[in-house]
């Protein structure tokens, strides 16, 4: 029984180290082109306000990318490092994972127009009303630093640039949030032994007045990417649920998991890494509950 368990538990922490790889891998791409084509003075000129405009233009930035809450990851601790403001940062850690231009045309063909059109609104609007929430009530310190010599790009020819950025999102960066990932990633495989995605579709089949909250509680700790979460939303109406609840799994699936949210306490801080799930459980379900209202007219 023993080995049976921990070949189960290797075989899912392998699966899920796969499923996460190429967004992983995208995520410090873009953090090597961030680092090194894009100065601090621009990130600091136009995300580094603790203005609504500054959470604007983070969001807008976030919302199309194909980024999962793994791959943002790497380029939300760049934007940081590079001067953006906590609460531009945090709206680009909700808004990215949820949606990207890949899933909604997928959400389209497989949930109609509604949720297509509809996911990416409630990714707006979540991001904005996270990042002013944290820039008004967050006013914890915590630095976390990552030396990525974006200071010198101005002395460096366009190889040197290129050289640098890849040494920058493929090692340094890497290497400063190993530790809290493969953490997250132990306790993900765990989670998913005990909770396989299959789970939500099999055991939660009838509307409750408590399905937004096994939804939200359900959907937090697992990893599932923004386009992964539509087949299983599909699954999940099938079963009966309704629009709302299934909205709650598409939104806050794929914007948490336990080595999404084991990094943010790393690079925000503890009391972030809180305000962080109580905004996207918050706004999840609000969208949930709003969704439904207007599909039950």
């Amino acid at each position: 029984m023993i080995i049976q368990y921990t070949i189960l538990f290797i075989n899912e922490i392998w699966s899920l180290t796969v499923m996460m790889a190429p967004y992983l891998l995208l995520g410090m791409l873009f953090s090597g082109i961030i680092s090194m084509f894009i100065d601090k003075g621009i990130v600091l000129k136009h995300i580094g306000a603790k203005n609504f405009k500054s959470i604007f233009k983070s969001t807008v930035f976030g919302v199309p990318l194909p980024l999962c809450s793994c791959g943002v990851i790497p380029v939300a601790a760049t934007l940081k490092e590079s001067g953006a403001s906590k609460g531009a940062t945090i709206a680009f850690l909700v808004s990215t994972p949820q949606t990207g231009f890949d899933s909604i045309f997928l959400t389209y063909g497989m949930l109609g127009p509604v949720f297509a059109i509809y996911r990416p609104f409630a990714a707006l609007i979540s991001g904005l009303l996270s990042g002013l929430f944290i820039n008004k009530y967050d006013d914890d310190d915590h630095h976390h630093s990552t030396k990525n010599g974006n200071s010198e790009i101005e002395n460096l020819d366009f190889l040197d640039r290129i050289k640098n950025g890849l040494m920058y999102g493929f090692y340094t960066l890497p290497k400063d949030i190993v530790v809290p990932l493969l953490q997250g990633i132990l306790v993900a495989g765990i989670i998913s032994i005990l909770i396989p995605p299959e789970f939500v579709a099999d055991i939660f089949s009838s509307k409750s007045n408590f399905m937004y909250l096994m939804m939200l509680v359900v959907s937090l700790p697992l990893y599932v990417c923004a386009t992964a979460s539509i087949p299983i939303g599909l699954a999940l109406m099938s079963k009966g649920l309704s629009a709302g609840a299934v909205f709650v799994f598409l939104m806050a699936g794929p914007a948490t998991n336990a080595a999404s949210i084991n990094i943010v306490k790393n690079i925000l801080g503890k009391k972030t890494m809180y305000y962080y799930l109580a905004l996207i459980s918050l706004t999840a379900i609000i969208f949930g509950f709003i969704l439904d209202s207007f599909t039950s007219i």
